[in-house]
């Protein structure tokens, strides 16, 4: 037969019968976070880095980009300098000299 549901002794039974046996000795650990794997876009690994190092960065090649650049590179300024005032990074300026002095 069914206790009945307002009687304290009844209601002290139903609890107990929900609680462990036993209390654990060790307290729970922390759940351990999965290792950050590097963010991917269709399983291709997608750079952290700024998508545009300098401004001009993407533009063409203007003809007088090119002779500005060449001017400055004959007066022996260094690869910084000439990307800093045309606004390129330092390896679009060595390339594009490159590409007038006939190199591959």
């Amino acid at each position: 037969m069914l206790a009945r549901l307002t009687d304290p002794d009844s209601i002290a039974v139903l609890l107990d019968t929900f609680r462990p046996a036993e209390t654990p000795t060790e307290p729970p650990k922390p759940p351990v976070a999965p290792p950050e794997q590097p963010e991917t876009l269709f399983g291709h690994y997608q750079s952290r880095k700024p998508e545009k190092a300098a401004r001009n960065q993407h533009r063409r090649w203007t003809a007088a980009d090119r002779s500005r650049a060449w001017g400055w590179y004959d007066t022996g300024a260094d690869l910084e300098y000439i990307a800093q005032q045309l606004q390129r990074t330092p390896g679009g300026v060595k390339r594009q000299l490159d590409q007038m002095k006939g190199r591959p």
